[in-house]
């Protein structure tokens, strides 16, 4: 007899045991769940997040994650074009600096100001930089341009100096604009 009491008795402990280790496992499943449900709730946060950082040219509803990381390249590439086309465009503007003409020579003789109109072209997107003589309402007549072509301007600085000079430069979305309309928009800045 005292050999299946130890028997019993050893059969409940085990059985104790296997109750606490199961109860171990649904605690760890627990403890796991909860911190692959926070791992995913950090995730979309920082989705979202690049989203919203993201500029999108057309309106989709829903996007994927896929399609926003994709963007985030695309938009982090055009970027990475922009900031060197405006450093060719500072290197030029700094060697060409040394042989224009002073702005005091421009206000006393117009047309001794050469006009400039520069443009870089990547991905549909074109990045223009323009010095024309100010005159007023000179920049409307630059953005009627760009309208009569279709070309949407994504940004603009503008800046004179002492309303003699106008500096423009834009970065415009040339979307089914050949290579031709480019030039032609060239000639009407030069031409204004």
């Amino acid at each position: 007899m005292g050999d299946f009491t130890d028997f019993l008795q050893l059969g409940s402990q085990i059985m104790t045991n296997v109750n606490k280790i199961s109860s171990l496992r649904s605690i760890d499943e627990r403890v796991n769940l909860k911190k692959e449900r926070v791992r995913r709730e950090k995730m979309a946060e920082m989705f979202t997040e690049l989203q919203a950082l993201v500029p999108s040219n057309y309106m989709i509803q829903k996007k994927t994650r896929e399609t926003t990381v994709m963007d985030a390249i695309e938009y982090i590439k055009f970027l990475e074009e922009e900031k060197k086309s405006l450093e060719d465009l500072k290197k030029m503007k700094e060697m060409g600096a040394k042989s224009k003409p002073l702005l005091s020579e421009c206000s006393s003789n117009r047309s001794a100001c050469a006009s400039s109109v520069n443009v870089s072209v990547s991905n549909g997107v074109a990045f223009f930089g323009i010095e024309l003589p100010s005159k007023r309402g000179l920049v409307t007549e630059v953005f009627r341009v760009f309208e009569r072509y279709q070309a949407e301007v994504l940004a603009a600085n503008i800046g004179t100096n002492d309303h003699q000079f106008l500096r423009l430069s834009a970065t415009v979305l040339l979307e089914n604009i050949g290579g031709d309309c480019i030039e032609k928009i060239k000639r009407e800045m030069l031409s204004l």
